[in-house]
């Protein structure tokens, strides 16, 4: 690790570790939308204010590096599953990598198949790592991460149809890979969020989804993408590279691109859908719940109205860490 990196470690850590009396202090109030945001994001926010989205690296390997840097910083450390096995899926398309993690419960164990964030292009397994091993730990559950194919050397729809073909894999296995096949629930943060939704209407036999801050309607323009279009995580024009460099010209009313925009919406299951207060995606997130509701989907939604998009991976941070217990808790509540 290069000095620069390790000196801005230290300072968010330090960040992270102040007391929440002192942060008051040290941060400046931030009310929006009738919401606060958390001091210790306020902080970083502004210590990081001048640094450009995703977009502005030189190449995608180096936003691939900078994803796992940021994560690095301020993801707590998870306890290890029982067991961790790499294997491979084959599918129709080639050969899908997973990460299974099993607990030290007695099975058969609910599952969880997760896809992980990254807008569809800097994600992998390791960058959600310690979120798949805290569900293992926490909800006693087998966790499936799927290493989908990213653009933009493999744009749309090669992601989504390795993990429609995965969790079809896990829903007929169930039994050899020691799962409850009455208790699987599909998982997935942002990008990963859009995919969940999309597969959970094609493959049959999940009893529950997680979307936490999903991108699920590339249609809208959104009040939330104009207040929090800059200097919140997760700019407006990170969101447009995204969808430039995974689209492959699709179009943004695709149900597979937007699952708000799905005839289908009924064969979802009962959702939990977590927005944060300070993202771009967060009006979408309830757009797409009240869609979910109107199918007549069961759907809790909860708006973590202190917190930004990406809090999943900022579990040193107090408020984060709360709001993570929180999703935590919605699976096991879906999975019980």
């Amino acid at each position: 690790m290069s000095l620069t990196k390790s000196i801005e470690k230290y300072a968010a850590r330090s960040i992270a570790n102040l007391p929440v009396s002192i942060a008051k202090r040290v941060a400046s109030t931030m009310e929006i939308d009738g919401q606060t945001l958390d001091p210790h994001l306020r902080i970083i926010l502004a210590v990081n204010k001048h640094k450009g989205g995703f977009e502005t690296f030189q190449s995608v390997a180096g936003a691939r590096e900078a994803y796992q840097h940021i994560i690095s910083m301020l993801e707590r450390p998870e306890p290890a599953a029982r067991e961790t096995e790499e294997r491979s899926i084959d599918t129709d398309e080639g050969a899908v990598p997973i990460r299974m993690y099993r607990p030290h419960a007695e099975g058969p164990h609910p599952a969880v198949v997760f896809f992980h964030g990254g807008g569809y292009t800097i994600g992998d397994l390791e960058t959600h790592d310690g979120l798949c091993r805290r569900f293992c730990h926490e909800l006693g559950a087998t966790v499936i991460a799927v290493d989908y194919r990213l653009a933009p050397e493999h744009p749309f729809p090669a992601g989504v149809n390795d993990c429609v073909a995965v969790t079809r894999w896990v829903v007929e296995s169930a039994e050899s890979l020691g799962i409850d096949a009455t208790r699987i629930a599909l998982a997935g943060d942002s990008a990963g969020g859009n995919f969940a939704a999309v597969v959970s209407q094609e493959v049959e036999g999940i009893a529950f989804q997680l979307l936490i801050y999903p991108g699920t309607d590339a249609r809208l323009h959104t009040r939330s993408k104009d207040l929090f279009a800059d200097g919140f995580g997760l700019d407006k024009t990170t969101i447009d590279w995204f969808f430039k460099t995974y689209s492959n010209g699709a179009a943004r009313d695709d149900p597979r691109i937007s699952p708000a925009a799905s005839f289908n919406l009924a064969k979802s299951p009962a959702t939990h859908v977590a927005t944060a207060g300070f993202d771009v995606l967060r009006d979408e997130g309830l757009a797409f719940a009240d869609k979910l509701k109107e199918a007549g989907v069961a759907c809790t939604v909860h708006n973590h109205t202190s917190l930004g998009h990406g809090f999943v991976h900022l579990t040193r941070i107090l408020g984060c860490d709360v709001g993570v217990a929180m999703l935590v808790e919605a699976l096991r509540r879906g999975l019980a």
